[in-house]
């Protein structure tokens, strides 16, 4: 998807126009986190519209959809959503509470709930109303993990529906609305003893649509 091969990749594609098409992107660690991977599947997307993205997280997935995509696969866990090469068989640490993570519509994170109670320590935790739970309320227990997942995947359904019922030609803008004051609310969160460091691909995201091309910073604001 970057600038260096993204040319050969569409005209050996291009000999597949008659076939449908589905794409899995994977890396040794968050495949699509890079401005110029985002741009370049954005015009894959342009190029060969209604194709299947497979395995990507919540904004690369709504992403793709409001760029062309059919249909997205988005991931129940992180090594359906970043997926990984073949060969790459190095894990990462253990999440943080030894909990998978959370998406949270109002940050468009997904991340441990752990993260998100050091990010609110001085406020109320976040609850999904459907759930009728607090993010500082699950354990790392067999049945909370699962509720955490169940949790995920509806929200991320909810968010994408919220996407979809737009009107196809304005999806793209709405998109970036969400996403410009889903960034921004990380700079009021209220923790003193835990750094904020908002989604890189969020971040990326936002800067490949401002205007006026500035650069993001990690706690919420532009540079």
């Amino acid at each position: 998807l970057t600038p260096p091969y993204l040319p050969g990749f569409l005209e050996a594609l291009g000999r597949c126009r008659h076939r449908p098409l589905a794409f899995l992107f994977a890396d040794k660690k968050t495949p699509l986190a890079k401005y110029p991977r985002l741009r370049g599947l954005r015009l894959l997307l342009s190029r060969f519209p209604g194709s299947h993205i497979h395995g990507v997280d919540a904004l690369a997935g709504t992403d793709a959809i409001a760029h062309g995509a059919g249909w997205a696969g988005i991931g129940a866990s992180s090594s359906r959503r970043w997926p990984q090469r073949p060969g790459d068989n190095e894990g990462g640490p253990p999440a943080a509470g030894y909990l998978p993570g959370c998406f949270l519509r109002e940050l468009l994170e997904t991340r441990s709930p752990a993260i998100y109670t050091d990010w609110y320590a001085n406020s109320r935790s976040p609850a999904c109303r459907r759930c009728a739970r607090p993010l500082d309320s699950y354990r790392p227990t067999p049945s909370d993990k699962a509720l955490i997942i169940a949790h995920t995947m509806h929200a991320i359904d909810d968010f994408a529906r919220e996407l979809t019922a737009q009107p196809a030609a304005g999806q793209a803008a709405w998109l970036n609305e969400a996403r410009v004051r889903a960034f921004m609310r990380h700079a009021q969160l209220t923790s003193t003893g835990a750094r904020v460091d908002a989604d890189l691909t969020l971040r990326r995201l936002c800067e490949l649509d401002d205007p006026y091309m500035r650069e993001t910073t990690p706690a919420g604001g532009w540079a």
